[in-house]
């Protein structure tokens, strides 16, 4: 999928083959990536200024006021190994820090960031060492989502926190826990799969007494939104307008549901159903179905939801509107590499 092809892009990369998302999709096996495969171009970023003012992005101006909370936040928890020094982590994340622009923003009154603001704190300085030795083993991972919790809430996008790390040590034989805590208006789900590897390669390179050589970003999040906000004045773009306007304008509420309460019908009032699909029949939704439609995935599901609601509706009721969120790293011009940059990218449409 689109997600897996940025990680394969970004770890070829990291080894010194440059391949696009983009490619992988159209050449489909080893051999022929190889034969397309480049080495990267020394100076490829000199025009791309990844520091300076961010325009806010449409899902940043979604989100509004209410985006600059400290906890409107995201956290991944890893275990750390035994024997790891509060340097090495502080000073690792340090050099991810520096790698990755966003992790350095501050907040600006109405929209937008600075990205790389060098009024920020110094990320080494925002780690914090959570002495665990004493804590039973079946206790370090919920110490740990309560040490992510309050790192959270000490975030401050505005004073340029938008990160905060928190080391429960286990001491010198037992894995430990690392929390680590970004603001959501810097980093999303793809985010993460670059940040986690990025962590792990900093804090073992220091640990060992080397400097961190982390792969720095294609193109940076500062450029991609100034970008989309050309495009979006673009003649193409808004002659779309209407069309849009007019789908958008066709929400109704869902019959045999109370119309959406905005002080009932909040996050935390959310409730969330699984439900597990045989093996053979979740091949043939991701693999069969698609290929035989020549489609993705995404119309496979809301094809099933639409079937489910018109179900429940007893076959009647209209339409339906519904909301489909994507990762949104879309290269926007020719020879933009968003594989390894960190930021809130995510799209939203009807």
């Amino acid at each position: 999928d689109s997600i897996t092809s940025m990680q394969l892009a970004a770890r070829a990369r990291r080894d010194g083959l440059v391949v696009t998302p983009r490619q992988v999709f159209d050449e489909r096996t080893p051999g022929r990536l190889a034969a397309v495969a480049e080495a990267p171009v020394t100076g490829a970023r000199e025009n791309d200024e990844a520091t300076g003012d961010v325009t806010a992005t449409p899902v940043m101006r979604e989100a509004g006021e209410w985006s600059l909370r400290a906890r409107f936040a995201q956290w991944v928890i890893v275990t750390t190994p035994g024997g790891l020094a509060l340097d090495a982590v502080a000073h690792g994340w340090q050099a991810v820090a520096e790698a990755h622009p966003m992790l350095r923003a501050r907040a600006v009154p109405g929209g937008g960031l600075v990205a790389g603001d060098p009024s920020s704190p110094a990320p080494a300085g925002l780690v914090a060492r959570i002495d665990a030795t004493a804590a039973a083993a079946d206790d370090l991972d919920a110490l740990a989502q309560d040490a992510a919790r309050e790192a959270a809430a000490a975030l401050d996008p505005a004073r340029g926190v938008v990160a905060r790390l928190a080391w429960l040590d286990a001491g010198p034989d037992r894995l430990g826990r690392l929390a680590i805590v970004v603001h959501h208006l810097v980093v999303d789900g793809v985010s993460w799969r670059v940040l986690t590897d990025d962590v792990a390669e900093a804090v073992r390179a220091v640990a060992a007494g080397t400097t961190p050589a982390l792969v720095p970003e294609g193109t940076s999040f500062r450029t991609w939104a100034a970008a989309a906000a050309a495009q979006a004045v673009s003649s193409g773009r808004t002659a779309e307008l209407d069309s849009w306007t007019a789908l958008a304008a066709d929400a109704a509420s869902v019959p045999g549901l109370p119309a959406p309460d905005p002080v009932r019908d909040v996050a935390a009032s959310m409730r969330r159903r699984v439900w597990r699909l045989p093996a053979g029949v979740a091949d043939d939704l991701v693999g069969r179905v698609p290929a035989a439609f020549h489609c993705g995935v995404d119309e496979v599901l809301l094809a099933g939801l639409v079937a489910g609601v018109a179900s429940w509706r007893g076959g009647g009721g209209g339409g339906l509107l519904v909301a489909v969120e994507g990762h949104g790293r879309e290269p926007l011009a020719g020879g933009m590499d968003l594989s390894r940059t960190v930021g809130w990218f995510t799209s939203v449409y009807p």
